[in-house]
């Protein structure tokens, strides 16, 4: 997989799975701001200081991810000396946006399974990210952007299997990048509007359009994952003369 093709994925990822946010993590934008999702908010300009400020904490911490897993699949390759390793993340990356397709068309229990390891790292970190949104600056809204990065989310992880597609540290960090930049627009109308952009999407059609784009988008994955690896059993060897 390219760079070019796993920055357009993870981009597009993060786009198509907005809606997933919105449920995941509209409280969340709304305690980095001060300003209630439930309700429909004026920002201040300081809120929205910290809206910004959260929510590149929180690219901040995808693109940690992404470095640590793009250096992490490069250094497997290198060592195990197979191709194999990208086509595996790649399959592994369509079926969680799969899960995550069928989380947002009402099948809840196939995404819980695959986020609950990561609720054990964010029952010892909720607190201290509550602690420190609390401090209402900016740099505070920030650091609590960078524990809100944390937060177990299968969307997240499908964006870092197909980081690490990438073998490489800049080139994982800059696929999640990518993905939160795709988030953004979504979660920063949250912020804005709060409850007028929240009740449309959790509108059933919204989901379901939402859930079926996932569905596509993972199987787009897989599919391409499997025309690879034939493509590579059916090349030709290279002989070298003697």
């Amino acid at each position: 997989m390219t760079i070019a093709a796993a920055l357009s994925s993870a981009l597009l990822m993060g786009v198509v799975g907005s809606s997933h946010c919105t449920l995941m993590c509209g409280g969340l934008v709304g305690l980095a701001s001060s300003a209630p999702v439930g309700k429909a908010p004026s920002l201040t300009r300081t809120q929205l200081q910290r809206h910004i400020a959260s929510h590149a904490g929180r690219i901040v911490s995808y693109a940690t991810a992404g470095a640590v897993v793009g250096a992490t699949g490069g250094g497997l390759k290198a060592v195990l000396g197979s191709d194999r390793l990208p086509w595996a993340l790649r399959l592994v990356a369509g079926a969680v946006m799969i899960l995550v397709g069928l989380h947002l068309a009402g099948f809840p229990g196939a995404i819980r399974v695959l986020e609950w390891p990561g609720h054990l790292l964010w029952r010892r970190i909720s607190g201290l990210a509550l602690r420190v949104a609390a401090a209402r600056s900016t740099s505070a809204a920030f650091a609590f952007g960078l524990l809100w990065g944390w937060l177990p989310c299968g969307l997240v992880y499908a964006a870092l299997a197909l980081a690490g597609t990438t073998g490489s540290a800049p080139s994982g960090a800059l696929a999640m990048v990518a993905f939160g930049v795709g988030t953004f627009p979504m979660l920063a109308m949250v912020g804005v509007t709060g409850a007028i952009v929240t009740r449309h999407t959790r509108a059933r059609w919204v989901r379901l359009v939402a859930a079926a784009a996932m569905l596509v988008l993972g199987a787009v994955q897989i599919e391409a994952a499997g025309r690879s690896m034939v493509a590579s059993a059916s090349a030709p060897a290279c002989h070298h003369p003697t």
